[in-house]
């Protein structure tokens, strides 16, 4: 099978390019410029001859958040979610499946919710969420669509926690505000497990919470993460000095959302690690993170 993956280079696309073809998949990787207007036909062309199309490109969010990166943030995952689904649909010949992205950043931050519930949050994450959705659910109903709602990917490699590692390490670690907000997650290989999972069950469809099952919070996480590093977790950092450290972007870490993986495990899915303390215990062990 081809699959033609946006962002194949990025943090996750490189780690599922990689487990697809360990797996005798084929990996077509969608360049930038592929989405330049006078590379038309070559998009065109590659999509032509998807059997699957993964849709990861987006714009990084660890970056400070002005004006015209927001405007990047959006334009980035919407204007290429457009461009792929506005060619598919013109194909004679279309790809069986597109996954296209999303984030549990589209819900409000008080709440529970499953992957089919309507319910959206008034910041700019669930409106960039809610437009990235909206161009994707345009594609043919000739291609099965799953759109994947991600939450924070936990790795040794990548993401958030190899920082989070380093400030704990230093000794800085620390909730922030009282530490309620929420912390969905997911471990990095129960994602490409996921993906894996979706690739082979055409029963899925439609939104997909990618989470691990268990509730969370920003304090439990910081205590869990000092006991597993042996490392103090004694500070408290006030969500308004988060505001002026990171501006708009404090958001990430002064909310969260709680999302249940309920289609997930209702299809047979089963989770390597269930647990935070499972994670974060197989995250430290590793000789990556001691110098």
């Amino acid at each position: 099978m081809n699959f033609v993956i946006s962002g194949a280079s990025g943090f996750i696309g490189g780690a599922l390019s990689k487990r697809i073809a360990d797996m005798g998949g084929r990996v077509t990787p969608l360049e930038r410029s592929d989405f330049f207007p006078e590379s038309a036909e070559v998009l065109s062309a590659k999509l032509a001859d998807a059997d699957v199309v993964v849709n990861l490109a987006g714009a990084n969010l660890n970056a400070r958040w002005t004006p015209q990166y927001k405007r990047a943030i959006l334009s980035s995952r919407v204007e290429t979610t457009r461009r792929i689904v506005e060619t598919v649909n013109a194909l004679r010949r279309k790809p069986s499946l597109l996954v296209s992205t999303s984030a549990v950043g589209i819900y409000p931050s008080a709440g529970c919710f499953r992957d089919s519930s309507p319910t959206r949050g008034d910041g700019f994450l669930s409106y960039v969420c809610s437009k990235w959705e909206g161009e994707a659910v345009k594609v043919s109903p000739d291609v099965r669509l799953v759109i994947t709602r991600l939450a924070p990917v936990l790795s040794k490699t990548g993401g958030v926690f190899p920082l989070m590692f380093d400030v704990f390490k230093k000794g800085l670690g620390a909730r922030i505000g009282n530490g309620r907000q929420y912390f969905s997650w997911i471990m990095l290989e129960d994602l490409l497990r996921i993906y894996c999972w979706i690739f082979s069950n055409d029963k899925i469809c439609g939104r997909v919470n990618c989470v691990a099952p268990e509730i969370t919070d920003n304090r439990t996480f910081s205590r869990q993460l000092a006991r597993e590093m042996d490392a103090p977790a004694l500070w408290i950092v006030p969500k308004f000095a988060m505001r002026l450290a990171f501006g708009e972007r404090a958001v990430l870490f002064n909310e969260g959302q709680c999302a249940l993986p309920h289609l997930l495990e209702e299809s047979g899915f089963r989770f390597s690690y269930p647990h935070i303390y499972e994670a974060l215990a197989d995250l430290c062990k590793s000789d990556y993170m001691i110098e």
